[in-house]
């Protein structure tokens, strides 16, 4: 039963799919429903095991503030120059798909408002497919496309005595895939890098599981206690704070364990800050080295800098809000002026942005308004000219007999005088020399 007691099932379903499809319902985005206030009706999103609509979602309604889902069910005529309802025509220029992709599967004949209310509601999960489950007035479709959806998810084989590695949001809540709130309700124990920041990304999506944490200081540990319970026929999610676990983030000890104790291993794919980048970073980048967070010690970060001085791939790193700015500083001074750099900033969030400029007129970027040196920060800078890199291997032979006699710097500044060769060039394949 959808909305429970004698109320009025059919408004709540209306209202119930549109937070379905947009995961960012807010009463004074839907405004009035019949005669009673958006505000004293529950919202519904997804259950776990057998996918039906319950109050699960009641938190979400700010995950996608950049999605906006404004739907006029009062009686009001509400459209724009065009003569379209501007509910529909939000939504569509939000970028749901819903409307687009014609999931109208409710059609209610009693009022033209409501009608276009479902416009862009998409079919209910499947436990409202049956015909005693569907409100009176209500025509529900079984083979919509969000039901089947919704099916693949739920029928698919997930075994038991496995780890889920699972992607989570990196910053809006609505980027959580269908199969990863299946898996995560369908789990025994849910491992986690941060127990406090995942109980409250849980909470959100109306998940509550045992957790354990597993983080980079406690990750042996912990994988031996995952395997325990592996062993025992439980199924175990494993969650980073954001992203993808395993990439910049803990996991990989957990994974190895895993396999290593003859058990499963199924990755849930999702999110990645990586990707979401590399996404809208254009043409010039062909392939990419991911090099993730670099050293905080200013000399450290130079030495390791100069070891991918050659490296013709784009080149991706990670950065704190704190350290963007030395960072920076310290691309431009290793690689040069020339090279393209894309700044990502609070991918996904609220006041997401994406840079494209030369290293030398990042700094300049960044100083010109200070709101630019906050958030998360994820850097493509462009590989190496072809040209440079094959010099960089020509005086291979000189380099290798100078450092046999001599330390690194001595040999550079040597070779440097014997061939004219560029310093940074020769010193970043010296230190490649020397680890081999």
């Amino acid at each position: 039963m959808i909305g429970g007691g004698d109320r009025d099932r059919t408004d709540d379903l209306n209202v119930a799919n549109v937070a379905l499809s947009q995961l960012s319902y807010t009463p004074q985005g839907i405004g009035r429903v019949g005669e009673r206030s958006a505000a004293s009706l529950p919202t519904y999103a997804i259950s776990a095991s057998n996918i039906s609509i319950k109050p699960m979602f009641q938190n979400i309604g700010s995950a996608a503030e950049s999605i906006p889902c404004r739907a006029r069910a009062a009686g009001k005529e509400d459209r724009d120059a065009s003569g379209r309802d501007t509910g529909v025509r939000q939504a569509e220029s939000a970028g749901s798909g819903f409307v687009s992709a014609g999931f109208s599967e409710i059609h209610r004949d009693s009022h033209p408002a409501r009608r276009r209310m479902a416009q862009y509601a998409p079919a209910p999960p499947l436990s409202l497919l049956s015909q005693k489950d569907t409100p009176k007035g209500h025509v529900v479709h079984k083979g919509s496309p969000l039901a089947d959806l919704f099916s693949l998810a739920q029928t698919q084989h997930y075994p038991t005595g496995a780890l889920y590695v699972v992607a989570t949001p990196i910053g809006n809540l609505a980027d959580i895939t269908l199969r990863a709130l299946h898996v995560l309700n369908l789990v025994d124990r849910i491992a986690a890098e941060d127990t406090r920041t995942s109980s409250q990304l849980l909470s959100r999506y109306g998940i509550g599981k045992p957790l354990i944490a597993a983080h980079q200081h406690n990750e042996h540990e912990a994988a031996e206690r995952i395997v325990e319970h592996l062993r025992a026929g439980e199924r175990i999610a494993y969650i980073s704070d954001a992203g993808t676990p395993g990439i910049s983030d803990p996991g990989a000890k957990i994974v190895d364990a895993v396999r290593a104790a003859g058990l499963t291993v199924v990755p849930m794919p999702g999110c990645s800050a990586l990707a979401t980048a590399l996404s809208a970073a254009g043409d010039w980048v062909k392939t990419f080295t991911f090099a993730g967070f670099l050293p905080t010690k200013t000399k450290q970060r130079a030495e390791h800098l100069q070891t991918l001085v050659a490296q013709t791939p784009a080149l991706i790193f990670y950065e704190a809000p704190h350290r963007i700015v030395e960072t920076l500083d310290a691309l431009a001074e290793v690689f040069g002026d020339a090279r393209r750099v894309l700044i990502g900033r609070e991918l996904t969030k609220l006041h997401e942005s994406l840079h494209v400029c030369l290293l030398s007129e990042a700094p300049a970027w960044l100083a010109a308004d200070a709101n630019r040196q906050r958030g998360e920060f994820v850097l493509v800078v462009e590989g190496a000219p072809p040209q440079e890199a094959a010099g960089a291997h020509e005086h291979d032979r000189l380099l290798s007999i100078l450092l046999e006699e001599v330390p690194a710097s001595t040999a550079v500044k040597l070779a440097v005088a014997l061939t004219g060769a560029s310093r940074k060039i020769l010193y970043a394949r010296a230190l490649e020399l020397k680890q081999d």
